[in-house]
């Protein structure tokens, strides 16, 4: 129990950070151990656009984890055949890849 608290507050101190990290298109980027939100399997992913508004979803029901998530990130990543799918994301989720 103790250690599934300390791994809450761990993902909680990373999602809430500050400062933001801030991106732009062209970043290459790749999800935050423990706050990877999204079905797809690619791990690495490339910013290609940078909202100014986040979009609200509010979609889901308010018993969704996706209920409300503030999307200020569009984002693509390759499939398992090469193709680029784009997806919009929670900045905070993600940091930069420097490689």
């Amino acid at each position: 129990m103790e250690n599934e608290a300390e791994k809450l507050s761990e993902v909680y101190e990373k999602l809430t950070r500050l400062p933001k990290e801030t991106f732009e298109a062209g970043a290459i980027v790749e999800w935050i151990p423990g706050l990877k939100n999204k079905k797809m399997k690619a791990d690495m992913m490339i910013v290609t656009e940078v909202l100014k508004d986040p979009i609200i979803d509010d979609s889901w029901t308010s018993s969704s984890a996706y209920y409300k998530e503030q999307l200020d990130l569009r984002i693509g990543a390759l499939d398992s055949d090469g193709d680029l799918l784009e997806y919009f994301i929670d900045s905070r989720r993600v940091t930069a890849f420097y490689y």
